[in-house]
């Protein structure tokens, strides 16, 4: 997040933080051909005074009930409304959060899916971290 003072207004007066998230779109048969684009979020801040957190995403037009926070082993999220749960490393790590996703035992999320709750947490987590 660039203006984190913003981001902070907009968490303690539970607004909608809107953000550009980055996604890859690889071709298998050319990856010269692969690239980048940007879609839209929004994630609205449900509680973030104490753990475990919580917030509604809403993202290509789907939305995640976001559930997270630390446990013994590291940190835990849970999106009840997909039938998810996994264990996540550090908010901001979009790659292993990702690949975290992408393996739990529900399968039910994509790459697209796995892509914008990663960027989800990696948005807010200078303000909870």
């Amino acid at each position: 997040m660039k203006n984190l003072k913003a981001l902070e207004n907009a968490i303690s007066e539970n607004q909608a933080i809107s953000y550009e998230y980055p996604m890859i779109l690889f071709d298998y048969d050319d990856p010269d051909d692969s690239k980048v684009i940007y879609h839209q979020a929004r994630l609205n801040p449900i509680q973030f005074d104490h753990e475990p957190y919580e917030a509604a995403l809403t993202a290509r037009g789907y939305y995640y009930h976001l559930i997270f926070g630390s446990q013994t082993n590291g940190g835990f999220l849970c999106v009840p409304n997909w039938f998810v749960g996994c264990e996540i490393a550090d908010l901001d790590d979009v790659s292993w959060n990702m690949d975290s996703l992408l393996d739990c035992d529900a399968r039910v999320l994509e790459y697209e899916d796995a892509s914008a709750i990663a960027w989800a947490l990696k948005s807010v987590s200078d303000l909870v971290n």
